[in-house]
């Protein structure tokens, strides 16, 4: 943000946000399904996955990369698997026995209904995003949940999912953006 002001950035952001947010919008289910489970074949291959005992995922929303069966696969093969429940400008993570217990909750996302936030710094994170470029920089969707839960609770691997029409080759970061450690689109690996 050298020369521009906090403001030009969140307006340049929101732009490129919207751009995105309406191609990925015209994805067909068939597709954003098909390539969701090339993305889930890429995740649950990497080693990091494998040795996860727990997992903290996104309930996915709105034409993003589909978590539902990797939620399940990760339940299924008796790791812990924690999700997002939002409140106001903060949000926790619950761990869930089962995807069937979601409820919708903040802005229509399946959330769980109670339980206690559970803190576990050495968990897998699997994060969305609605924009990337291939540094890694993230613009999410506006809210500052993940950026304010990570700068509280560091999380040591975080794996970004996101289809390749949602990579830029380039994007402004603002201080307080915290990156993914790695983006996996249907077209493979993104590392910084």
């Amino acid at each position: 943000m050298k020369n521009m002001e906090r403001s030009d950035v969140r307006s340049m952001k929101k732009v490129i946000r919207d751009s995105i947010l309406e191609k990925r919008s015209r994805m067909t289910e068939e597709e954003a399904a098909s390539k969701s489970l090339i993305i889930m074949e890429y995740l649950t291959g990497l080693p990091e996955y494998k040795k996860a005992e727990r997992i903290l995922a996104y309930v996915d929303f709105r034409n993003e990369v589909r978590t539902a069966g990797l939620i399940s696969r990760a339940l299924s093969e008796g790791k812990h698997v924690a999700v997002p429940k939002c409140r106001e400008h903060e949000m926790d993570f619950i761990e869930i026995s089962d995807i069937s217990d979601l409820k919708k909750g903040a802005f229509g996302i399946l959330e769980p209904d109670y339980g206690t936030p559970v803190i576990w710094g050495d968990a897998l994170m699997i994060m969305p995003g609605a924009v990337f470029d291939r540094q890694l920089n993230r613009i999410g969707y506006g809210g500052g949940y993940y950026d304010r839960y990570l700068s509280v609770h560091p999380v040591h691997m975080r794996v970004a999912l996101a289809f390749d029409l949602q990579v830029c080759d380039e994007i402004t970061a603002e201080d307080t953006d915290i990156k993914p450690s790695m983006l996996i689109t249907e077209n493979g690996f993104y590392v910084n």
